[in-house]
């Protein structure tokens, strides 16, 4: 018989990237769309949510990690 795993780190992380991905989306349209999107700091904003979801995805890794432990 196979039990369903629910992992909730994992549908903390889907959550947490569809997140930052649907404002990476908007911040690149403004970005494409102004001038002077360097000027008003959009590229550095792409480049601050990108690094947050390295983060999510790390922060999952290290909280799955040590549920396969050998103890």
């Amino acid at each position: 018989m196979l039990v369903p795993l629910i992992d909730y780190d994992l549908s903390f992380l889907q959550e947490a990237l569809h997140l930052i991905n649907r404002h990476l989306e908007i911040l690149k349209n403004a970005a494409n769309d102004d001038r002077d999107a360097e000027d008003k700091g959009l590229w550095d904003s792409i480049e601050y949510m990108t690094g947050l979801s390295f983060v999510v995805s790390q922060n999952y890794i290290y909280n799955i990690s040590g549920r396969y432990k050998n103890k």
